[in-house]
């Protein structure tokens, strides 16, 4: 029956058993097979560490596979019930690819950041699922997230279809995935998520703002014209900045208990755009761009609402995110956070888009738009999957 001095292996076409013999090592192996077992998963049960020379060898699993394999683990563990609200935020790329300190930042502002874009009165802390804490677990009903946001099922898929870095992956792990969640963008990275949630109409949609001023005053049972505590300029770096005749103003509306100190000739000045400050029903500071009439303004000058939205002891940190995140692109990075190596990424580095070239150069890099404008045709090229805006989804 064996024919090879090294390894055989004999199939029996409708038979459950499967001998293989490695007679270089007088070794017999016995496994159970059934008609969906892979030959490359047997052949990768026998082979060990200490393989001979020559003897097959498990190709090295993605990063990304890793993570997938995690995050099925951890559905399969939680109730059936709770699993299509359940999702994913992931600081694997930061953790890969940058300083520590700078991942540590990221962990230490994630619950605020993640509640800075909830409707809910309480707040709530994401659940690291794995021991170097890279993967976090959201419920969706914490933040208000599975409410519908037309024309979407939720929130979430809002906010998925706002990210360009949104990836459907392919692969029976990946599947499975979206089988338990029953979404087919289960896990996000962080800043995916706060580029996407820093457009005023996504965020508008994630904290449920009013489309009009005097509705979100009436909301939170503020009087216009006598609870203006402040005004205060506010930075922008947006492009169309000269266009404007003045900047944006910030201005705050006091609770009832800051009333009897509310300064008795609030200053006013009129600008095209105004950033109105409150409080979200958690205690956040909340925030909605409004234009001279008072309408909501979903589009308004870039500013980075998240940013603005993480202060007090956070602010430090946020700022150390905003600037990395803006910063260059690296090879490290970009393989990250496709979620392969750096290796493979350099591998099929001819195969892409000229403008990554730079990549491939010690100490190269490009800018963050650029891998913007990219990244999904590189998801295709490794064949990962595709960008979740695009129909093409296996």
């Amino acid at each position: 029956m064996f024919r090879s001095p090294k390894l055989t292996v004999s199939m029996l076409i409708g038979a459950a058993m499967l001998f293989a013999c490695d007679v270089g090592r007088g070794l017999t192996t016995l496994a159970l097979v059934t008609p969906s077992t892979s030959l490359s998963m047997v052949v990768n049960s026998i082979d060990s560490e200490d393989s001979p020379a020559g003897s097959i060898e498990a190709t090295p699993r993605r990063p990304l596979d890793h993570e997938l394999q995690v995050v099925r683990e951890d559905l399969l563990s939680i109730s059936p019930f709770d699993r299509p609200f359940t999702r994913y935020l992931s600081i694997s790329p930061i953790v890969q690819a940058r300083s520590p300190d700078l991942a540590e930042q990221y962990r230490r502002t994630l619950t605020v950041m993640i509640n800075a874009l909830s409707d809910e009165p309480s707040q709530t802390a994401p659940v690291p699922i794995d021991a170097d804490h890279t993967l976090y677990r959201v419920d969706l009903r914490h933040y208000g997230w599975e409410e519908r946001a037309d024309p979407y099922r939720d929130k979430w898929e809002a906010l998925v279809h706002a990210s360009p870095f949104a990836v459907c992956h392919r692969g029976t792990e990946a599947a499975d995935v979206r089988d338990l969640t029953r979404t087919r963008v289960p896990i996000l990275g962080v800043d995916a998520l706060r580029e996407a949630a820093a457009r005023p109409s996504v965020y508008a949609v994630l904290t449920d703002l009013p489309p009009t001023l005097s509705e979100l005053l009436a909301r939170l049972d503020v009087d216009p014209d006598a609870d203006v505590l402040e005004f205060e300029a506010v930075q922008t770096t947006s492009k169309d900045a000269a266009d404007r005749s003045s900047d944006p103003l910030a201005f705050r509306y006091e609770t009832p208990e800051e009333r009897a100190n509310r300064p008795e000739n609030a200053p006013t000045r009129e600008a095209n755009n105004q950033l109105v400050v409150f409080s979200l029903p958690n205690g956040l500071d909340g925030h909605m761009v409004v234009d001279r009439t008072g309408r909501r303004v979903d589009e308004a000058n870039g500013t980075s609402l998240i940013e603005a939205a993480c202060l007090g002891d956070q602010g430090e940190a946020v700022q150390a995110i905003h600037e990395a995140y803006r910063g260059s692109v690296t090879l490290e990075l970009a393989a990250a956070e496709l979620g392969i190596y750096a290796d493979e990424f350099l591998s099929q580095l001819d195969e892409l888009d000229v403008s990554l070239a730079a990549l491939g150069s010690p100490l190269g890099a490009v800018d963050r738009s650029t891998w913007r404008a990219h990244f999904g045709q590189t998801v295709c090229a490794f064949d990962l999957g595709s960008v979740a805006k695009t129909p093409d989804c296996r």
